[in-house]
């Protein structure tokens, strides 16, 4: 789709997120919540996890400024960060996390299991298995670039979500 678009003459800009913190990161703080545990299913492997605020603001920016068009950005965090860092971040903020190492597939299983449908839960493996092998493990200035300010940290967002998770207030 992105070639059709480029090839067409039409004014386009092209925002490629790397992974999402209000799902990747949500998600480990509403399992370590629950159970104290954060599944690592990429060993080592960090991934830079942009906040959707951020996604947003890029994207107003983007389309008030004709200079971007044309533009291919690829949005990340500030920094790659791997689950055993995740598990850290929320235990400075008072939230029992123990890492437990998983594989791609165990992960995908298990997501099966609480309820993904089988392409999903396909999905979710190939995705892992992508950041296993190092795919979401780099930093841009992307989001820096055109908003003019650093793009929101996981210990930023962790912090913001950690007491919400925990007491169910907003």
């Amino acid at each position: 789709m992105p070639s059709a678009v480029i090839g067409s003459g039409a004014r386009h800009v092209i925002l490629r997120p790397n992974a999402f913190m209000q799902g990747l990161v949500a998600g480990v703080i509403a399992t370590a919540a629950r159970s104290g545990v954060v599944n690592d299913p990429i060993s080592k492997k960090g991934i830079s996890a942009v906040d959707c605020r951020d996604i947003a603001d890029v994207t107003a920016a983007v389309l008030a400024n004709p200079a971007y068009d044309g533009r291919t950005w690829t949005l990340t965090g500030p920094e790659s960060v791997t689950f055993a860092g995740l598990a850290a971040c929320l235990r400075a903020c008072g939230t029992r996390a123990e890492v437990r190492t998983s594989s791609p597939p165990e992960a995908a299983a298990a997501a099966r299991s609480r309820g993904l449908t089988a392409w999903e839960a396909r999905h979710l493996e190939e995705m892992l298995t992508l950041f296993a092998n190092g795919g979401a493990d780099f930093v841009t200035a992307d989001v820096e670039e055109t908003t003019g300010r650093p793009p929101r940290s996981v210990r930023a967002f962790i912090e913001e979500n950690v007491p919400r998770r925990l007491t169910g207030t907003r």
